[in-house]
C-alpha cells in the first residue's frame, strides 16, 4: 500500500475573479458541501404498508467564511460593495458572480487548492482593534457558492 503523506499547510491565500489576487488568509472555515435527504415510497410490506428509504437529494455548497489577513488591498471590501450596494434593496450579484479559489502552500508551493465556483459575497466584517494594540487587523467575508471542488 502507498504511504500516504500528511500535508501541513503554512500559508493559505485567495484569489476571486480578476480583482482579487492572492491576499493572505488568516483562516477559512465552512467550507463544504451537503447533501439533504428524501424520503421516498420504495415499495410496500406484505401488509401493504408504505415502505420509505431516505435517498440522496440535490447536492448544495455551504457559505465559506474567509477570514483575510489585514493588508493594503480593498479589493474584499470592493467586491462586497459592488455587489451590494449601501441602501439598495436589489444587490447586483448576477453580473457579479466569481471564481474563486483557495489556495495552500508548503515550501513555496501549491499542495492543496479548492475552486469556489461562481460565488458572491453576502456578508463583510472588519475585527475588532484596539488603539495601541498589536493584534493583526482582519476582513472576514462570507461567500455564497453555487459548486466547490478539490482540484489538488
Amino acid at each position: 500500500m502507498p504511504e500516504k503523506k500528511i500535508i501541513t499547510c503554512s500559508d493559505f491565500y485567495f484569489s476571486a475573479g480578476s480583482k482579487i489576487k492572492d491576499l493572505p488568509v488568516q483562516e477559512f472555515s465552512n467550507m463544504g458541501m451537503e447533501v439533504t435527504t428524501t424520503e421516498q415510497v420504495a415499495g410496500t410490506s406484505q401488509g401493504g404498508n408504505p415502505v420509505r428509504q431516505s435517498k440522496p437529494g440535490k447536492v448544495r455548497s455551504t457559505n465559506v467564511t474567509i477570514v483575510l489577513a489585514g493588508t493594503e488591498s480593498k479589493s474584499a471590501y470592493q467586491w462586497f460593495a459592488k455587489v451590494n450596494p449601501f441602501g439598495s434593496e436589489n444587490p447586483q450579484y448576477k453580473n457579479q458572480l466569481e471564481d474563486a479559489k483557495i489556495s495552500g502552500y508548503y515550501d513555496g508551493n501549491v499542495v492543496m487548492e479548492w475552486q469556489i465556483k461562481q460565488c458572491f459575497p453576502c456578508k463583510y466584517q472588519v475585527s475588532s482593534m484596539k488603539a495601541g494594540g498589536a493584534e493583526i487587523v482582519t476582513e472576514t467575508i462570507e461567500i455564497v457558492a453555487q459548486e466547490i471542488t478539490r482540484e489538488k
